[in-house]
């Protein structure tokens, strides 16, 4: 009885820091797009993602399934070049 009892404090503890951790995770997620950068994914028609330093300095454009490898990097989307997109 006692061991049931233990394991399902255990549980719930769990649970509690996983929801901890999930906000922890969705609000740095959030903060991150309000200084407009893009955590990840396909960027839309006609938009061009751009690896930028920390001072926001442009660094390159970047291909589809191009990475960043400098962690202090991060991706921006910019506006591109609609007719370059159809083809």
């Amino acid at each position: 009885m006692l061991a049931s009892i233990v394991k399902n404090i255990e549980r719930v503890m769990a649970a509690e820091y996983s929801r901890e951790l999930s906000a922890k995770v969705y609000a740095g997620r959030c903060r991150f797009a309000r200084l407009g950068y893009k955590p990840c994914g396909r960027v839309g028609y006609a938009l061009v993602r751009e690896l930028v330093d920390e001072e926001m300095q442009t660094r390159q454009a970047m291909k589809k399934g191009e990475r960043k490898y400098i962690l202090a990097d991060h991706i921006r989307i910019r506006p591109g070049d609609p007719w370059k997109s159809l083809s």
